[in-house]
């Protein structure tokens, strides 16, 4: 199935809880000028086993109307948004990831998630993180630099006691 059949699945602004990591690859793989065009509200990824990593920086700058963010029994997942290196295998980044509509974002029991993202996240909408059951991970990308518009939005954070 390729990116345009997959999209004529799925509602244009929200994907559905996907339980088969095909579907999800072929979504990634998409080229990115049918991206460009997508409205992506709200993604779902539930008991995806094979992926190690999830959304490539590339397609995660075209997902500015992002709202909400769950990712959850994916046990072999390691990192959420990947950079993308050139052909020289240089890493290509502006040094931030920008997500401006994204408010909620829920993470649960996924023990090798390690990384959701290596640079700073500006979030500036984000109401809620939840992270249960997640015992790799240590940093929260959006504090790296704490910004007054998030410290303002920001209303809870839930999170598994051997988290904190």
């Amino acid at each position: 199935m390729d990116y345009n059949s997959l999209m004529g699945h799925i509602s244009p602004s929200r994907v559905i809880r996907d339980r088969g990591s095909e579907q999800i690859a072929e979504f990634m793989q998409g080229d990115s000028t049918s991206r460009n065009s997508f409205n992506l509200k709200v993604l779902n990824v539930i008991g995806c086993d094979n992926l190690k990593t999830l959304l490539p920086l590339e397609l995660v700058q075209q997902l500015k109307n992002l709202e909400e963010l769950e990712l959850q029994s994916c046990s072999m997942l390691e990192e959420i948004v990947t950079e993308v290196e050139n052909e020289e295998g240089i890493q290509e980044n502006n040094g931030e990831v920008v997500l401006p509509s994204l408010r909620k974002l829920r993470l649960v029991s996924m023990p090798r998630l390690r990384s959701i993202c290596r640079d700073p996240m500006i979030c500036d909408s984000l109401t809620t993180i939840e992270v249960v059951d997640c015992p790799e991970l240590e940093i929260l990308p959006f504090f790296l630099e704490i910004r007054p518009q998030l410290v303002d939005s920001l209303k809870q954070i839930k999170g598994s006691r051997s988290w904190w």
